[in-house]
């Protein structure tokens, strides 16, 4: 049942209720809602405080709100435009760039944060930023293997010595 339910609510007040006449226990009730002993406990004492209110909760606020220290749309755009215009230019590049013809100044991050939030760059398919694979320096089958030999060796050398 959904915790923010009336009936679930009503049941809750009558379990509490019973625990506080002693007819019921505290982990029994914890096992009938399928919660923590600690969860009913919790729940006991703010009714016993504060009545059938003190259990209610209210429904959570959203969290994900905008930054208070948000950029302003004007100065995304500005931002994206610049990054359109010199491609090849990197984050630290563009702050340089904003600075020198926008006279606005902005840390690399906040640029980088900008363009991939707009999905301009450094998404999954922007090519630039895909992983390059290095060359291997080795040409047989199992890396490090003829390492690890001469190793041995020039331990047994320098022991016999």
């Amino acid at each position: 049942m959904n915790q923010f339910d009336p009936r679930y609510m009503q049941l809750l007040v009558s379990k509490l209720e019973r625990i506080i006449k002693k007819e019921q226990t505290v982990v029994s009730v914890a096992q009938e809602l399928s919660v923590s002993r600690q969860t009913v406990h919790k729940h006991l004492l703010r009714y016993k405080r504060f009545g059938e209110d003190g259990i209610r909760r209210a429904q959570t606020v959203r969290r994900h709100k905008q930054a208070h220290n948000r950029t302003t749309e004007a100065l995304e755009r500005c931002v994206i435009e610049l990054a359109r215009r010199y491609v090849a230019d990197g984050a630290e590049t563009l702050a340089d760039r904003l600075q020198y013809e926008y006279n606005t100044a902005l840390h690399p991050t906040t640029i980088y944060r900008i363009l991939k939030r707009n999905n301009v760059r450094y998404t999954e398919y922007y090519v630039a930023t895909k992983k390059r694979w290095k060359k291997q320096l080795f040409s047989h089958q199992v890396p490090g293997k003829n390492c690890r030999w001469t190793l041995n060796i020039h331990m047994a050398t320098n022991r016999e010595k």
